[in-house]
């Protein structure tokens, strides 16, 4: 009964039709409005995911993170391969359960865990968003435990390295190269944060683009040592489409532990890294539209 209940909820908060993730994207319009969705024609009031169909016909802009999606992330990759051997050797098959209707199960059951995460980093987000912008910490809620239990760390991070937030959840357009993108946070440094940026970028001038990630700490390799936070290409790929679309500031990664309190890793990109990643996006974004068949900046 209770493994009943864990793959109902899967399907429900998940979007699952028959054990199948459906996948959505997010778009904009050439004034950095959010069209991710759109009216359904047949059902007034109801909304669907925008299709790349309509994206050509309204002339949206393909997001970020929709564009490097073509390029496969083998850790995540992995990782989500783990999530479904641990729900495979967790639940075992049902009686009179066929092969397809086991593996959807088991798809969806693999989902919980990344569905948990996916809501941590939520949840961080918002709190780290308004604080910047009001200086009031996050309050005590049923679906904010997590954050609560761990903001303290993450609340002295910001006050020792943030002097001010210029703007935070904010859309940048980019026309030429035609991409859209939702910046987490612009924001003028202090502290050893400040001191990190100068180190790797001589274009930093107190001004800084940062993109808030919760990730899970590395098991430590020695015994009395922390464990890593990792960093990856993908991250500064991101923020390079970002800055190149808003006056070209420099950029760096703020990644919050989520299995570990009190852990929090800023890691400034040089400027080398974020031309040479900007390359790859343009690159990418020539592949998208070449297999969509779309090109937003022609459009």
């Amino acid at each position: 009964m209770e493994q009943k209940k864990i793959n109902d909820l899967s399907k429900k908060n998940m979007g699952f039709k028959s054990g199948r993730a459906i996948e959505s994207s997010h778009w904009y319009n050439r004034d950095g409005v959010a069209v991710h969705q759109v009216e359904m024609k047949t059902k007034p009031g109801e909304y669907k995911n925008t299709t790349i169909k309509e994206a050509r016909q309204m002339k949206l802009l393909p997001s970020v993170t929709n564009v490097l999606g073509i390029l496969d992330n083998k850790i995540l990759t992995d990782w989500k391969m783990r999530q479904v051997c641990l729900a495979a050797m967790t639940s075992s098959r049902n009686g009179g359960e066929s092969d397809e209707d086991y593996m959807d199960r088991i798809l969806n059951l693999s989902t919980v865990v990344t569905k948990s995460a996916a809501d941590f980093g939520t949840a961080m987000h918002a709190a780290v968003d308004t604080f910047l912008m009001s200086g009031k910490p996050p309050e005590p809620a049923p679906d904010n435990q997590q954050v609560i239990e761990y903001w303290p760390p993450v609340e002295r991070w910001l006050n020792d390295n943030i002097y001010a937030a210029v703007m935070c959840e904010y859309v940048v357009t980019e026309l030429t190269l035609g991409y859209a993108g939702q910046v987490d946070v612009k924001a003028i440094l202090k502290g050893k944060a400040a001191e990190e940026m100068k180190l790797v970028n001589s274009e930093y001038d107190g001004f800084a683009i940062l993109d808030f990630k919760t990730r899970k700490v590395q098991p430590p390799k020695k015994a009395g040592e922390l464990g890593a936070i990792l960093t990856y290409e993908s991250d500064v790929r991101q923020l390079s489409a970002y800055a190149h679309a808003d006056e070209q500031c420099p950029v760096a990664s703020v990644i919050i532990g989520s299995n570990e309190k009190g852990r929090v890793k800023f890691h400034a990109w040089s400027q080398q890294e974020q031309d040479e990643a900007l390359h790859i996006f343009a690159v990418c974004l020539h592949l998208w539209s070449l297999i969509k068949n779309y090109s937003p900046a022609e459009a």
